[in-house]
């Protein structure tokens, strides 16, 4: 009796080995076969009544949500610091009306950051990258946090140049400077900083990627046309070849024409509007010459 149960239990011990090998090599297969079709093959192997979420995390702006080094997290800030140092200023003349830099007197942190809030007695001016840096430094409290803050900033400009990201003449080398911005978000860590490029204002809003805050930068097509009477490359409505930066302040994920900017109205005219006055606005996006791209840099 004892050897009888003895070979009934190793031929069920054989069986269910067997059964387990069949079913792995099975599963192998499977997975082979999802890694080869890619994503949509990965989500039908979701069960049934789980398929429908996953579906909808998959087509509503699943660019909001990716994998990445955002831009803020290198320079020690947050979305919310910088919406909340905004909207505390978005109906006064902190910011607003600001006139434009001067370029008489040159651009530097010293004469770029004048917002009318701190210097409305003293020659308010603001560029439009030192409208961004003076947003940003705001945000932050004032001390060893905001000096850390600067320090990032000023070693963007040593990674652009030793690096060589700086791949046409920037004009001047100082972090007012929107072209070190630019090439910084694209190349810095390998290109692991989250930007979307388009190759339009309106492809860009159609997106609707866009959340109230963050920051947009036109890179100018840099051809140029000829030159203007100090040598510097111009467009061919005779704009002087330069990039543009901001902030999106329209609703999240509206696509809203609404932009926070800083413009100056020296240009003769361009594909994008230009608006009488140089000063500090929310307005529709605008560029101070022909563009070849646009970059988002989100803010997390």
């Amino acid at each position: 009796m004892k050897e009888i149960i003895k070979r009934t239990f190793s031929a069920l011990l054989s069986a269910i080995l067997l059964y387990s090998l069949i079913s792995c090599a099975a599963l192998r297969e499977e997975i082979k076969e999802t890694k080869q079709t890619g994503t949509v093959e990965a989500i039908a192997t979701v069960p049934e009544e789980t398929t429908e979420a996953v579906a909808t995390v998959e087509t509503q702006h699943p660019e909001t949500v990716p994998d990445g080094y955002y831009f803020n997290e290198y320079l020690g800030t947050t979305r919310e610091k910088v919406l909340n140092w905004l909207t505390a200023h978005e109906n006064d003349d902190y910011y607003l009306g600001t006139p434009y830099g001067n370029p008489d007197i040159g651009f530097s942190t010293d004469t770029c950051m004048r917002p009318n809030g701190r210097f409305a007695n003293n020659d308010p001016y603001m560029t439009c990258t030192g409208f961004v840096i003076d947003v940003l430094l705001n945000s932050v409290n004032e001390g060893p946090e905001r000096d850390a803050m600067l320090e990032r900033m000023e070693n963007m400009i040593v990674e652009c140049e030793d690096n060589g990201w700086m791949y046409d003449t920037p004009y001047f080398t100082d972090i007012v400077n929107a072209f070190f911005w630019g090439a910084f978000a694209e190349e810095y860590n390998d290109g692991g900083i989250m930007t979307y490029k388009f190759d339009t204002v309106e492809e860009m809003l159609d997106s609707e990627i866009l959340r109230k805050g963050d920051i947009v930068y036109f890179s100018p097509d840099t051809m140029p046309y000829g030159f203007d009477v100090n040598g510097d490359p111009v467009d061919i409505y005779g704009n002087t070849v330069d990039s543009h930066i901001g902030f999106y302040w329209g609703e999240d994920h509206s696509g809203e024409d609404l932009f926070w900017h800083s413009i100056n109205d020296w240009y003769v005219d361009c594909p994008l509007k230009i608006f009488e006055g140089g000063y500090n606005m929310i307005s529709p996006f605008a560029s101070p010459s022909v563009v070849d791209y646009i970059l988002v840099i989100p803010l997390k």
